[in-house]
């Protein structure tokens, strides 16, 4: 294993809850990115596993949402979610760039949302 692969091991295992969250955020994020670039320039068979691995974390973001706790704010993630999972399922049955750049605007805000959110849970204890 080279070092890189060891320090994302070490930091995945050593981080709270809160962190683990941003880096699935940033994980699926990279992925939508990665099967932009595939479909607008590269070869187009990187577009279909990165859309799957940003698919499998959406569902599950989808699947742990709490609609006891919060009922209003997962309603509105779940629908926003579900965008995201059409858009990504629409990429992959037309190769078409513009669905994943959807994906992207609908998901990025939700992101860099929990992302700051966890920042002030960090700064305040």
């Amino acid at each position: 294993m080279n070092a890189a692969r060891r320090y994302v091991v070490t930091q995945s295992q050593t981080a709270s809850r809160e962190r683990l969250l941003v880096m699935l955020l940033h994980a699926a994020q990279r992925n939508l990115r990665a099967a932009a670039t595939a479909l607008e320039s590269g070869p187009h068979g990187v577009a279909a596993p990165a859309l799957e691995r940003s698919s499998a974390i959406i569902q599950e973001l989808l699947s742990t949402l709490d609609h006891r706790t919060a009922p209003e704010l997962s309603a509105g993630l779940a629908a926003v979610y579900e965008f995201i999972l059409q858009r990504i399922t629409l990429a992959m049955a037309s190769r078409n760039v513009c669905y994943v750049h959807e994906a992207e605007r609908a998901f990025n805000p939700i992101a860099a949302g929990f992302e700051e959110a966890v920042e002030k849970l960090g700064s305040a204890g």
